[in-house]
């Protein structure tokens, strides 16, 4: 199992949102080196919730619910991945 650090300012999607879907997608990541991670994410794999901007601290920990699949948008733009987070409860 491996550990990742997975931001999102708060006031786009915050911790407290992720606990009340309990699952999401993580989507819209344009960082060559943001990507090579999702690459290497598996199923399981714990992931440090980070508030970023605002806050700035790690507020909770979510599981990898699925590998990465690839975005909606794949045809236009090859190459990019979706993770699918949980809440690790």
């Amino acid at each position: 199992m491996a550990y990742w650090l997975i931001k999102s300012e708060p006031f786009k999607y915050s911790w407290d949102q992720l606990e009340k879907d309990k699952k999401t997608f993580w989507d819209g990541v344009r960082n060559y080196a943001a990507r090579n991670n999702l690459k290497a994410m598996k199923k399981g794999d714990l992931a440090f919730f980070y508030h970023s901007n605002e806050g700035v601290e790690i507020v909770g920990i979510a599981k990898v619910a699925k590998k990465p699949t690839r975005t909606p948008q794949q045809k236009k733009q090859p190459g990019w991945l979706l993770i699918s987070p949980r809440t690790k409860n």
